[in-house]
């Protein structure tokens, strides 16, 4: 893009599987969008992540979204020409004891008269479904349904068919200001030259609640970071993905395995922390045995910020957690003797992006032509492709394929209650 102003409908700030989608379904319509990025498209948390596309587990307030973005992934490399890594191999949740299976069961029931073709299972056919596994579960909660894609490759691949439609994408391009004019958006200032445009979503993950500040809107988001490692090819594996509460594991499309899991994240300690402890007092409460503070780089650089020093458009690179994630390959080697000894090719992290209730906000902003796209808590890379068509039917104005209600970010702001989803 030349320096000085460009001209388009709508502006996508953040190119994680969230923007890309967005993108996609806006240039599906026909809208002139222009996706704005960084760093490189999908390199932050929408390519860092397990990698499931699940619709079980989750709030029931997700359960249409799920189902939604389930829907468009299986038709998803076909519509854009490319390969996204999406297989429709099941999700398996397993119990060791009776504790769990009771929360298993109380899942299952949520479901009832839904789509999800999710089904309880005793240890027989868990045994069955968990190819060389050396333990015997209680049961367990299967979703033949539900898949599995590729994190490094779904969000450049849905970019890539954005722009088949005639989407435009900035890399490398750091948005520095959203302007205003006539009390609604007018532009976007980039390290790039300045965009004028009728409206801006923020699909920025991590750093969303920045970009909210810039439109004089408080937006409490928190930051967790999460250890996922990736191991060599593995002969004798199971093909469903699977959880326990010691570890989760997909098969990749290169025969390795990501695994993760192990029931604790790290939470970043930067002066949001401070800002929005109120708001975050009912999630610590719920879940604080499963957060350990642990400040990083970008901790460190948001308080240089504050101190004032030039803010920071670096990439999120959290250190993974390298004791936690040698136990959690301990205890799958344990279950799975053909993971002992294998070679972990790979440690990472990625910083995931916490709204107080964990649910996701997919709404306008109480500022004309503002969106926001964001605080999917976990949940969001399986849901990116539903997620995407939903904003893009409320930028455009058209009726919304699901209800966006339970989206809307006025649940955060109006001091009504907040109702906790799973982390």
């Amino acid at each position: 893009m030349r320096k000085g102003v460009d001209r388009t409908d709508v502006v996508v700030i953040g190119g994680g599987i969230m923007g890309a989608s967005t993108a996609l379904w806006l240039a599906e319509r026909g809208l002139a969008v222009t996706l704005c990025e960084k760093g490189e498209i999908g390199r932050e948390q929408s390519g860092r992540n397990w990698g499931w596309c699940r619709t079980f587990g989750r709030d029931i307030r997700e359960l249409e979204l799920s189902l939604l973005s389930l829907r468009l992934w299986r038709g998803l490399n076909e519509m854009i020409g490319r390969e996204t890594g999406f297989r429709q191999s099941g999700i398996l949740s397993l119990a060791e004891d009776d504790d769990h299976l009771d929360t298993l069961r109380t899942m299952h029931q949520q479901l009832a008269g839904s789509e999800v073709a999710a089904e309880l299972i005793d240890g027989n056919a868990a045994a069955r479904l968990t190819t060389g596994a050396v333990r015997q579960w209680l049961g367990g909660l299967h979703a033949p349904g539900d898949g599995r894609a590729e994190p490094l490759l779904a969000a450049p691949a849905i970019a890539e068919g954005a722009r088949d439609k005639g989407a435009v994408l900035h890399t490398g391009s750091v948005v520095q200001g959203i302007d205003m004019s006539g009390g609604r958006v007018s532009a976007v200032e980039t390290s790039r030259g300045r965009i004028d445009c009728d409206a801006v979503v923020i699909a920025a993950g991590a750093w969303s609640t920045k970009l909210c500040r810039q439109l004089g809107f408080r937006f409490p988001q928190l930051i967790v970071n999460e250890t996922v490692c990736r191991t060599a090819p593995v002969s004798g594996g199971p093909d469903v993905s699977l959880r326990t509460k010691a570890y989760s594991l997909r098969r990749r499309l290169d025969g390795g395995y990501t695994v993760g899991g192990g029931g604790k994240i790290r939470a970043e300690l930067t002066p949001d922390s401070f800002r929005f402890f109120r708001d975050f007092i009912p999630i610590l409460r719920a879940y604080g045995s499963m957060i350990q503070l642990r400040p990083t780089d970008h901790a460190w650089s948001d308080w240089k910020t504050l101190l004032g020093a030039e803010p920071s458009s670096h990439m999120l690179d959290p250190p993974p957690d390298e004791v936690l994630s040698r136990r959690v390959c301990g205890a799958l080697a344990r279950d799975f003797p053909a993971f002992a000894g294998i070679d972990i090719v790979e440690r990472w992290a990625g910083g995931i992006d916490v709204t107080p209730d964990a649910l996701p906000v997919i709404s306008p902003l109480p500022v004309s032509g503002a969106f926001l796209l964001t605080g999917f808590s976990g949940h969001g890379f399986g849901m990116g492709p539903g997620a995407g068509a939903l904003m893009a039917a409320l930028v455009a104005g058209d009726t919304p394929p699901i209800d966006p209600r339970p989206f809307d970010v006025s649940r955060l702001t109006s001091g009504e209650k907040i109702v906790l989803g799973p982390l």
